[in-house]
């Protein structure tokens, strides 16, 4: 018998892919950006979003598929996700969605119907 992802686990695995997608859109923008003063500034940063969105999608598939060496790079992103957000100061809409998005990631992979699934599936 095979173990499926629990509603929680769905959902943080749909938020990380969410929010992957969004990385790779600000990726894309700042590649479609460059400025010929300073085209470096925006190569960077462009190929660095994007990077991170394929690392997002790669460890939440894995994730998805019940895999426990998948959460810990989840968990890293999302903390710091947060600590780039209290960064920012003030209260933005971006500083909003990036604490909301992660509080829901790490609620998903830490509850217990998660951990259970995942634990499960290791004993197959």
């Amino acid at each position: 018998m095979t173990s499926i992802p629990t509603r929680w686990l769905l959902l943080a695995v749909s938020v990380v892919v969410i929010e992957a997608v969004a990385f790779a859109v600000f990726g894309v923008i700042e590649l479609l950006h460059l400025d010929t003063s300073r085209p470096e500034v925006a190569l960077t940063s462009g190929l660095f979003f994007l990077l991170w969105a394929v690392f997002l999608m790669f460890f939440s598939w894995r994730l998805s598929r019940l895999e426990s060496w998948a959460r810990p790079p989840l968990v890293m992103a999302q903390l710091i996700q947060v600590a780039v957000a209290f960064s920012w100061g003030g209260l933005s809409w971006a500083v909003v969605a990036l604490l909301i998005s992660a509080v829901l990631v790490l609620v998903g992979i830490f509850h217990p119907a998660s951990i259970a699934a995942i634990e499960s599936a290791e004993s197959d």
